[in-house]
């Protein structure tokens, strides 16, 4: 649901594999804020503001 989220249609992305899958959701969820750590394969903590 994530990639239909940010607009890939319904079809293309219950198609994807499961690499491509995962690899979009992390790019569409770091235009959001996240950091992902590809060496790691870990989300970075993100700090509380203060």
């Amino acid at each position: 649901m994530w990639l239909i989220k940010h607009n890939v249609p319904f079809d293309v992305a219950f198609q994807m594999d499961d690499v491509t899958r995962t690899a979009m959701c992390i790019v569409f969820a770091e235009m959001e804020g996240g950091e992902f750590d590809w060496h790691s394969m870990t989300w970075r903590e993100q700090g509380n503001g203060t």
